[in-house]
């Protein structure tokens, strides 16, 4: 579930900026295809983020990699007409290890008092605000191809090996938001015709579990069907676990009540979920 809300806040970071800004430039206001979130199909946790500013392009590159570490990717860009591209300069690669720290015996020594003659250290290095500077001074060129697929290419580690799809998050009046039955919430997205459906449900104080669904609309029935996986998360351990990666469901509406048929277990038996008013979420 973190993959998406992560996803959903770029998107909204980035439609407040543009609000915020519209109106400085009338250059700005100029539509383009590359502005906007980006993100890779085969790795969710992977995203692109573009905006325009004055004339310039603006570029964050964000990914969670296996180790739980953080990499932004940030390089100015500008586009170059004759081949329908954008060309970044003087990007950084930071990393931030999101694993927790270790616990010691030892007491903390209290922090020195600053010397008030002493000037702030301006090197950027292992901050918790930035990151650790893995690679600096690169370059990249993305293009969107003739499926609409953005590509990026570049030098060293800053190249990303993906395709991304513009994430161009929908409302279908139908299916689309929160609900809510008892301890069980479910959280449905569409982008660019892709269903993503979260159902998480408190198991005891300690426990959490979650499904996570890609699906479709089937035409003819009108409900959602898709595949999925199952976690659970222990707050005690502070781990998850993926219980199975085979699921199967179909999330279908009865006279305004969402229904979860989960094929793997059952576990939506006997679930009427009704939907969160916005002000509620």
């Amino acid at each position: 579930m973190s993959k998406l809300v992560c996803v959903l806040l770029a998107a909204v970071m980035l439609c407040v900026f543009s609000a915020a800004t519209a109106e400085e430039t009338d250059d700005k206001a100029v539509t383009d295809p590359f502005s906007g979130v980006w993100v890779c199909p085969e790795d969710e946790d992977h995203t692109v983020e573009i905006w325009r500013e004055n004339g310039e392009f603006f570029l964050l590159n964000t990914r969670f990699t296996e180790e739980e570490e953080f990499f932004v990717t940030f390089a100015r860009c500008r586009y170059d007409a004759e081949r329908n591209a954008l060309l970044c300069e003087d990007g950084e690669l930071r990393c931030d290890s999101l694993a927790d720290t270790p616990e010691t015996d030892e007491e903390e020594e209290p922090d020195e008092e600053p010397d008030d003659d002493e000037e702030p250290d301006e090197e950027l290095g292992e901050d918790e605000d930035t990151g650790e500077i893995r690679a600096s001074g690169f370059g990249a060129v993305l293009t969107i191809d003739g499926n609409g697929l953005l590509q990026w290419t570049g030098s060293g580690d800053a190249v990303a090996d993906c395709a991304f799809v513009q994430w161009n998050l929908e409302d279908d009046g139908l299916f689309t938001g929160d609900w809510q039955d008892g301890d069980t919430d479910i959280s449905i997205l569409l982008y660019s015709g892709v269903y993503e459906v979260t159902v998480a449900k408190d198991v005891n104080e300690n426990e959490t579990a979650w499904w996570e669904y890609t699906c479709a609309m089937d035409p003819e029935t009108g409900a959602l069907t898709g595949t999925g996986s199952k976690y659970e998360d222990n707050a005690e351990s502070d781990e998850t676990t993926e219980i199975y990666a085979d699921g199967e469901a179909v999330f279908s509406l009865e006279d305004g009540v969402l229904l979860w048929n989960d094929a793997k277990e059952d576990a939506g038996q006997g679930m009427r979920f009704v939907r969160v008013p916005d002000d509620e979420d």
